[in-house]
């Protein structure tokens, strides 16, 4: 029981740190377009 709630855990916390990655990677990507578009050229 302890070792398949351990495996549980880890699984857990290595999607959070997926998502977590995903939105930090859109959230760079977002704000360069944005600054891409604000500068002026």
């Amino acid at each position: 029981m302890s070792g398949r709630s351990q495996v549980f855990i880890i699984f857990i916390s290595v999607f959070v740190m997926k998502i977590n990655y995903t939105k930090m990677k859109y959230k760079q990507i977002y704000e360069n377009n944005f600054l891409f578009w604000v500068v002026p050229r």
